[in-house]
């Protein structure tokens, strides 16, 4: 995965796109299992992840269940910016992608 960092000026930490996309993976499949197949990395990794945002973020983005993660409040609200950056991000590359200036 590429790595991109942030500064966010909210909590002074900086934020790694990496761990958000984790983010996005655990919050869509409900298991560290299903974010570790969709990203093809172990559930100790994801688990690593999402403790890493958590702790840069000071919150609990996360229940823990035995039936698996379930969004809390904040994770609610934070999946909301993420999955919104994320579809900004997929339009600008499928613009890019059809610019006449593109590469061949």
């Amino acid at each position: 995965m590429a790595r991109f960092e942030h500064r966010s000026f909210i909590f002074g930490d900086p934020l790694d796109w990496d761990d958000l996309k984790v983010f996005l993976a655990v919050a869509s499949g409900g298991s560290l299992a299903a974010a570790g197949r969709r990203l093809n990395v172990s559930q100790a990794t994801i688990w690593r992840r999402i403790r890493a945002l958590e702790d840069a973020l000071k919150v609990t983005l996360f229940e823990r269940k035995p039936t698996g993660y379930v969004l809390t409040p904040v994770g609610s609200t934070l999946l909301e910016a993420v999955d919104g950056v994320q579809r900004t991000i997929d339009s600008a590359s499928g613009r890019l992608a059809d610019a006449p200036d593109t590469l061949a």
